[in-house]
């Protein structure tokens, strides 16, 4: 009786340990199935070459992308109609000193939240990649936003569109959520 006990047990554990690799290499054969379409490394001129960093964030929605930049200026702003051959369609920089750390696009709109200086998060409609237009700022002065951003996300709900960011300083800071619904005028909620 233990005998079978014990031998339930293993052909329990030895069923359970096939099936766990199994799992693993369904994984591994999924990942083999990835491939590179393109790439883009665009020149820019590196303001902060301490680091030999060039970029930041990359973010995607339909045939835009947006990056960051942390040792290059500005925001890359791409045009991914032929996802085999992206296209640099821009890149934002007012006053051709600003870092873009974070770089988001949502709804046609890229959010691009500077990492160093008092930028605050630009919002710009990219309808026309190649021709972006500034739309609104988030900062200190315009609804209570920081200055300098470290992390952020944009969330559409029930028609209206949130700004959640926090700061890039090193002292602790609240993360803080703005309705940017109308750009132009953004409004503090929390």
């Amino acid at each position: 009786m233990i005998f079978s006990s014990i031998l339930k047990r293993k052909a329990t554990l030895g069923f359970a340990a096939c099936l766990l690799l199994s799992v693993c290499f369904s994984f591994e054969a999924d990942a083999q199935r990835v491939r590179l379409r393109s790439q883009a490394n665009p020149v820019c001129t590196q303001v902060r070459a301490t680091t030999g960093w060039k970029f930041a964030d990359i973010f995607a929605e339909g045939n835009i992308a947006v990056q960051g930049g942390y040792g290059c200026n500005g925001a890359f702003i791409y045009d991914m109609t032929n996802p085999d051959a992206p296209i640099l369609a821009n890149v934002y920089n007012p006053g051709n000193n600003q870092q873009f750390l974070e770089a988001i696009v949502v709804g046609g709109r890229g959010y691009f939240g500077s990492g160093i200086g008092s930028g605050g998060v630009h919002i710009v409609d990219l309808s026309n990649p190649y021709s972006p237009v500034l739309l609104g700022t988030v900062d200190s002065t315009h609804g209570n936003g920081y200055n300098t951003i470290h992390e952020m996300m944009v969330v559409q709900q029930n028609g209206a569109t949130y700004l959640i960011e926090n700061s890039n300083a090193t002292s602790d800071k609240p993360v803080r959520i703005i309705d940017v619904t109308l750009p132009s005028a953004p409004q503090f909620r929390s």
